[in-house]
């Protein structure tokens, strides 16, 4: 169904005279001007909440914000990995290189068992904008809100965590009137014309091969099952990719009350697997206009991207690990095939499956800003629309999947539609100063509408392979399925925020209140309120440290409160659902037959986090130094758990509810650190910072007031994962999860030892006879990590020559390395299939190995994000003002003790998939971390050459 919306904005305003100010954007170190009249109010660095321009040490809560000249370097894939391990408490990860695959980001570790929140993103102001709407070549800044004291006038959308990005254009980024001669810093140059250019070429390879068995080796481990060639498999569906991005911006001033900023980003990406090819294109345009001698501004723009990619299946790669290093790839004119269970030709499958994704993003956002005196006001609307299309199709003659289907396919499209219309009114008191004495106020409304509507086909019995893909047409009718969903929501809040700067400026007092309604929950249960507060104690100015002009010099310290909620991103959830049970004739009629799979829950609400932050921030400049950083505690809690319950119906049996859990809560803590050391004297300019974080987090027992829905009643305070194994069976992994143990602790069995043939004998703990089951797994690890750590550095010469290393560190966690469970033995599982060989396979195992403590390795690593080096050359002429060249390395080393394909954390389990089954549709098991599964896509390291020049 199209729907329209028209949104109409009035705003009724009485022109006052406001004395124009320069906008030109500089930083203390690019020109020296000389020391102002005191009245002049001199703008120090802030952070944008809520439309609200707040002082970044009078905030009240830890905040990072990182610039594009501090982001890492390379060709990256995702907008995110521009600050991956640059800020602490935030996790960027991706396990493999494709790079198609966006990275899962959490901050502050676990906020939900089931739900696995990401942070809300607020693109250009926009809230809940795609992040793969964006070029990484166009932002310009990311800022991370991360206590509750501030994403708390975000609502229930805030409780993971708030990202703030602007792109090239948006707000002061892109206000550029000119650009300043490096080598006369005191030079400003005024250009009401730019325009940028930046290209790159990346090279990507393969970084980590498994160590599995070639010809000569398998035939001495396994004599007699010479096939009769040589084959690597990774070799063979795999390559060294070529991906280029071009790019190009420009900005422009008509006369002094329009500014325009644009760009286009086209970036040509290719994976290491043989099928992994893209292109996507990126726009973004940004219109800013002043009104009645700057008493009005007008901000409009929109942002958007175009996709169309082939991709590979990770069951290629899985099967290049396991198939035969002696098999041939053909047997005449067919592919060869081995008539074993779990034995595929991985060529074959790369081959004889077609794959495609589509995907399109636009946003368009508007907003009118006046000025009255002290007085401001901010209207704004913006929509959204994403379009999804993905399908995957084996062929007939596809012996993995469309072989005994006859052809089979897979397609799944999708469209979300988000608008938001939001208004907000601010006070300042004592005029817009950043003094010791400040009073503000502010009030906001917000309404959001979000509709999506999914469908997946599958199909098989084609006529023709032609007709399998794309469309659907010529089915045979041996199965023929769509499945569609839709669901739509709205919500609406008001919210307030003041800040107080007093006691001679030695503190700030922020408190915020969100009031939320959502039509995703029962009538009763619909609206809620969200308080915040925060304290700020400004050393500097108790102590009376010595404050002058350029010399930046805050010391604080803070403390924050704040709530939030957590629910799940889709309507109906508090109604009865069913699933279709087939069909029954009554009376001769065919009558379709609806089982009830949901029981309502008109109690159901959000969960519930609460957040206590103690911290010190500090920002010293001295002598051509300035030393900035933070230190910050913290400790929250979510109660009213959400999960979907199974619970004993009569007369069905069983059903399932979504409901909370009354007898546990989730508690995170842990401990922060942010260090930054710039310096800017005689040519040379270095910026380096580290970080570092310690995060934990627990299920907490407590009484459950004798209510049905209890956590250790429900069969959730374990999950045995079921562990593709080829057809050795064998018990599962256990996730456990229990009172005041970490989340996602692993359990396996204790291996005793190896016997002289190989076989390996458990531990039996409880003395029945029989090592298998509880009590005799034992804990072996946890799947979320406890520390990260990251170190970025930056130099440049007056010469010109740049150089940057950027490093990142992620330890204590395990991964269950399932690939050394099914391949590292000699025992016929499948008489073709390759061995591995890590460090352990010395010990001979010959029998099928069970989830163990030598399964269940310790993952942590170091890597080495990016080296590079470039060089700007001052150009200087008439056609091109400035010219750079850069090489940079990316993710050249890892270091790591694990064996598997990647040690990056697992968040989450994906589940056993083989066969029919698109990657992005994969169920997300959150309750299941430190899952290496079979299916998996190659780490990559690569060679980045990139120009950018000025015009």
């Amino acid at each position: 169904m199209k729907t329209t919306t028209t949104f109409l904005l009035f705003l009724f305003l009485f022109a006052q005279d406001v004395q124009a100010q320069d906008r030109a954007e500089t930083e203390p170190w690019n020109i020296t001007p000389p020391l102002p009249p005191a009245s002049v109010v001199i703008p120090l660095p802030d952070i944008d909440i809520a439309f609200n321009k707040v002082y970044r040490h009078n905030i009240g809560g830890s905040v990072a914000k990182i610039q594009q000249k501090n982001f890492n370097e390379g060709l990256l894939q995702h907008p995110l990995f521009a600050v991956q391990g640059r800020l602490s408490g935030v996790q960027v990860h991706r396990p493999g290189g494709d790079p198609f695959t966006a990275p899962r980001v959490h901050i502050r570790g676990v906020s939900s068992l089931v739900l696995q929140s990401q942070p809300l993103y607020v693109i250009n102001g926009v809230p809940n904008a795609s992040l793969l709407s964006v070029a990484p070549e166009d932002v310009v800044s990311v800022t991370v809100l991360k206590d509750a004291a501030q994403t708390a006038i975000y609502g229930e959308a805030g409780s993971a965590g708030v990202v703030l990005i602007e792109t090239f254009g948006y707000g002061s980024s892109g206000n550029v009137r000119g650009y300043r001669l490096r080598d006369t810093t005191s030079v400003w140059v005024r250009r009401p014309f730019n325009i940028n250019f930046v290209s790159k070429i990346g090279i990507d390879n393969v970084a980590a091969a498994p160590p599995v068995a070639d010809r000569e080796t398998y035939l001495d481990l396994r004599p007699g099952q010479d096939l009769g060639d040589n084959n690597n498999w990774l070799n063979n569906v795999s390559r060294t990719a070529v991906s280029n991005v071009n790019g190009l911006n420009m900005t422009a001033e008509i006369g002094d009350k329009i500014r325009l900023r644009a760009s286009g980003h086209n970036r040509n990406l290719r994976g290491v697997g043989n099928k992994t090819d893209g292109t996507d294109n990126f726009g973004n345009i940004n219109l800013q206009s002043y009104i009645f001698d700057e008493a009005l501004q007008l901000n409009a723009g929109a942002f958007g991207e175009s996709l169309t990619a082939d991709f590979d299946l990770y069951e290629t790669f899985r099967y290049a690990n396991s198939f035969s290093p002696t098999a041939p790839v053909f047997a005449g004119d067919d592919y060869f095939q081995i008539a074993q269970f779990d034995v595929f030709n991985p060529q074959a499958i790369q081959e004889q499956s077609e794959t495609e994704r589509r995907r399109t993003n636009a946003t368009y956002y508007a907003e009118l800003k006046s000025q009255l005196g002290n007085l401001r006001t901010t209207v704004r609307g913006s929509y959204g629309l994403t379009k999804v299309r993905q399908g995957v199709y084996y062929d007939r003659d596809a012996f993995y999947f469309g072989f005994f289907s006859n052809g089979f396919g897979e397609h799944f499209q999708s469209r979300r539609a988000d608008r938001n219309v939001s208004a907000d009114v601010k006070y300042d008191f004592f005029g817009m100063t950043y003094g010791k004495k400040y009073l503000t106020v502010q009030a906001g409304y917000e309404l959001r509408r979000s509709i999506e509507t999914a469908q997946t086909e599958t199909g098989s019995d084609f006529n023709t392979d032609v007709s399998g893909f794309g469309n659907f047409t010529g089915f045979e009718g041996n199965f023929n399925d769509i499945d569609s969903t839709g669901f739509g929501y709205n919500i609406q809040a008001g919210w307030a925020r003041i800040g107080l700067r007093t006691c001679k400026g030695v503190l700030t007092l922020n408190g915020t209140a969100r009031y939320e309604g959502s039509s995703r929950l029962p009538k009763e249960m619909r609206n809620r309120l969200y308080k915040a507060g925060s304290a700020v104690v400004h050393l500097e100015e108790l102590f009376g440290i010595k404050k002058d002009f350029y010399d930046t010099k805050d010391w604080s310290l803070r403390v924050g409160y704040g709530e939030s909620g957590n629910f799940p991103d889709a309507s109906n959830l508090s109604q009865a659902g069913f699933f279709d049970g087939g069909t029954i004739f009554f009376e001769g009629n065919p009558l379709p037959l609806l089982l009830l799979n949901r029981l309502p829950n008109q109690e159901l609400r959000p969960e519930v986090k609460t957040e206590w932050t103690v911290g010190s921030d500090f920002d010293f400049y001295f002598k051509g130094n300035r030393l900035t950083g933070g230190l910050s505690w913290y400790t929250n809690r979510i109660d009213d758990v959400l999960d979907l319950i199974t619970v004993p119906v009569f007369p069905t049996g069983s059903t399932t509810v979504f409901g909370h859990y009354d007898d546990i809560y989730l508690k995170n803590q842990g401990w922060e650190f942010d260090l930054a050391w710039s310096r800017r004297k005689n040519g040379l300019t270095l910026h380096s910072a580290v970080n570092f974080a310690y995060h934990q987090t627990k299920i907490i027992q407590k009484d459950a007031d004798g209510s049905d829905l209890l956590f250790y009643r429900s069969n959730r305070f374990s999950v045995f994962t079921s562990v593709p194994s080829g057809s050795g069976g064998g018990d599962p992994l256990t996730i456990y999860d229990a009172a005041d143990e970490t989340f996602g602790s692993l359990y396996g069995l204790e291996t005793e030892r190896i016997t002289g043939s190989g076989e390996i004998i458990y531990a039996d703990q409880n003395g029945d006879g029989i090592a298998e089951g509880a009590p005799d797994i034992l804990l072996q690890g946890t799947g979320l990590p406890d520390f990260t750590l990251g170190w970025s550095n930056k130099l440049s010469l007056e010469t010109g020559w740049q150089f940057g290393l950027g490093l990142r560190g992620v330890y204590g966690h395990s991964l269950f390395n399932n690939a050394r469970r099914t391949l590292e033995t000699t025992a016929n599982i499948g008489s073709d299939t390759n061995i591995l060989q890590t460090e352990f396979f010395g010990d001979g195992i010959s029998s099928f190995q069970q989830p163990d403590d030598r399964l269940i390795e310790k993952a942590g690593f170091t890597a080495i994000d990016f080296i590079s080096i470039g060089k700007e050359i001052d150009v200087r002429n008439n056609f091109m003002r400035m010219l750079t060249l850069k090489i940079t390395l990316q993710n050249p080393l890892w270091f790591t003790g694990y064996t598997g394909n990647d040690p990056t954390p697992r968040y989450g389990d994906t589940g056993i998939f083989q066969g029919s089954g698109l990657p992005a549709q994969r169920s997300f098991l959150p309750l299941s971390p430190g899952l290496d599964r079979l299916n998996y896509y190659p780490r990559t390291r690569s060679f980045v050459f990139s120009v950018e020049a000025a015009f």
